[in-house]
């Protein structure tokens, strides 16, 4: 079944690459990349390969430059879905902060932010400290209900945002 695939797959990623990168392109083909690793298994490891082919020649050839805050949270979450390696996670983490971008996300990023740094574990300092700081100028906890306020908290606690007052909206929030 693999064997089927593999070629046309490479030769499409090779095809988007040579065609030019957006952020809007990237971040729809991880995505659809890790729906498909979802579906079947079998293609897991290639499809996190396919994923990193585009986001390594996005960063050599500066196209990242003009991506949207929500590109690169899309492009991590489907490295973090992928479960692959956390270089590129890390790079894409830093390029959020270094360009601003967390001051301009909405709260559906927010929560697919920190749950793709939560699960392949990638805490950065200085972009805990930038969702945290955005976490509390939306003043969002309160909006959160269920299993998207528990996902957020345990996201938050795995990253080990520490923030008192963030930390008592959630808490009030629990109890509410």
């Amino acid at each position: 079944q693999l064997s089927l695939v593999e070629t046309p797959f490479w030769e499409f990623m090779r095809m988007l690459v040579e065609e030019g990168l957006t952020g809007t392109s990237i971040s729809v083909q991880c995505s659809a990349l890790a729906k498909i690793a979802q579906k079947d298994h079998t293609f897991q490891e290639m499809m996190a390969a396919g994923c990193e082919v585009l986001v390594r020649a996005a960063f050599e050839t500066q196209a990242t430059r003009s991506f949207s805050g929500p590109h690169i949270v899309r492009v991590v979450h489907s490295l973090a879905k992928l479960h692959t390696g956390p270089e590129w996670v890390t790079r894409l983490g830093s390029l959020l902060v270094e360009q601003g971008h967390v001051a301009r996300l909405g709260l559906q990023d927010l929560e697919m932010l920190t749950w793709a740094l939560a699960t392949t574990q990638r805490r950065d300092e200085a972009l805990l400290k930038d969702i945290v700081a955005r976490i509390k100028d939306m003043d969002c906890i309160p909006s959160l209900q269920g299993p998207r306020l528990a996902h957020f908290a345990w996201a938050l606690a795995k990253l080990k945002a520490t923030d008192p007052q963030l930390l008592a909206a959630i808490s009030a929030r629990a109890q509410s």
